[in-house]
């Protein structure tokens, strides 16, 4: 590979990492919002 393909393939990388990491954190977001309401809806539910 020459040096602009290789520049150029960390950069897509770099952006497809970070849109990884944006979608990781909006999939645990989902995940506590719906935990949270299971939460306040099963009154016997301890956490620990």
């Amino acid at each position: 590979m020459t040096k602009t393909e290789d520049v150029i393939l960390n950069a897509f990388l770099e952006s497809m990492e970070l849109r990884a990491l944006i979608f990781i954190s909006l999939i645990c977001q989902i995940v506590l919002v719906c935990l949270g309401d299971r939460r306040k809806q099963v009154p016997n539910v301890s956490i620990r």
